[in-house]
């Protein structure tokens, strides 16, 4: 999972994909909530790790874990 900050911005990264979110603000509760309304989730892999996957990777058949 990579989500980093840079000042008041934080920006998420898919981990299948190079497309990426900049929200603006830093408070992780709002970060979540501005990732889900995007339609991206947070789901674990096969190494019970946490990853991202944005709204048009997590359609691709085999990537949602659900």
């Amino acid at each position: 999972m990579t989500i980093e900050k840079q000042g008041d911005v934080t920006i998420v990264h898919c981990d299948y994909c190079p497309e990426y979110l900049e929200i603006e603000s830093d408070d992780s509760e709002y970060v979540k909530l501005a990732i889900r309304a995007h339609e991206w989730r947070f789901q674990k892999d096969d190494n019970d790790c946490w990853e991202n996957v944005c709204s048009v990777c997590i359609r691709v058949p085999g990537v949602a874990k659900w």
